[in-house]
């Protein structure tokens, strides 16, 4: 029914785990879209967790402050816990579960964005004024 070429790809692939980083021709696409990058430098994990984990831990340090959006996966939130000052943001039921915009968001991490810079190095944002860190 297959090919010569279709049997010798199914033939050729890897029938076990794959490498921890990803497969090496999944790893080369996105490689691909990047001129400074190569597949030894591209991660793929098998879920948004994961990604996440990494992201944190990579990122965060204990002097640093995470806003994370409530509602969330358990890892946005008890990774950041575990690692520095985390502030949880509730998304707004009556905005069809939007973020906070306009002076809501105002309200909620405050015009003064340059104060939250040292915030902005982790990535997750400046930490809200309105907001108590979760204990």
């Amino acid at each position: 029914m297959a090919s010569p070429a279709d049997r010798r790809a199914v033939e050729t692939l890897w029938h076990s785990d794959t490498e921890t980083y990803g497969a090496p021709e999944l790893r080369q696409t996105p490689a691909g879209t990047f001129d400074t990058l190569t597949p030894a430098q591209i991660l793929c994990f098998a879920g948004a967790e994961e990604g996440l984990y990494v992201t944190m831990h990579g990122r965060l340090d204990t002097d640093e402050h995470a806003i994370v959006i409530t509602l969330n996966v358990q890892s946005f939130e008890a990774v950041p816990l575990s690692r520095c000052a985390t502030s949880g943001v509730a998304l707004n039921p009556d905005d069809d579960w939007g973020p906070c915009h306009g002076k809501r968001c105002l309200a909620a991490f405050g015009d003064d964005y340059s104060a939250g810079a040292r915030y902005g190095k982790a990535g997750m944002g400046p930490a809200p004024h309105h907001q108590q860190p979760y204990s």
